[in-house]
């Protein structure tokens, strides 16, 4: 995973399609921002597979963002 401010998160292992995988980030590992941001979800070969955006009417407290 990686953000707009290119901080990087790294994920290990595979996904078939159609699985999900919840990631729990603990504070500082992915700093998402408040007022929006851009997260996408990279192949081991730095193409991007997923993108979320979201702006800051978005943000609430316990708000799960989801990959589809």
């Amino acid at each position: 995973l990686v953000d707009r401010a290119d901080n990087v998160f790294a994920l290990a292992g595979t996904l078939a399609p159609g699985q999900e995988l919840e990631i729990l980030l603990s504070p500082h590992t992915l700093p998402l921002n408040n007022g929006g941001d851009r997260v996408e979800l990279l192949d081991p070969d730095g193409q991007q597979r997923d993108e979320i955006v979201y702006e800051a009417a978005a943000v609430r407290p316990g708000t799960w963002i989801r990959f589809r």
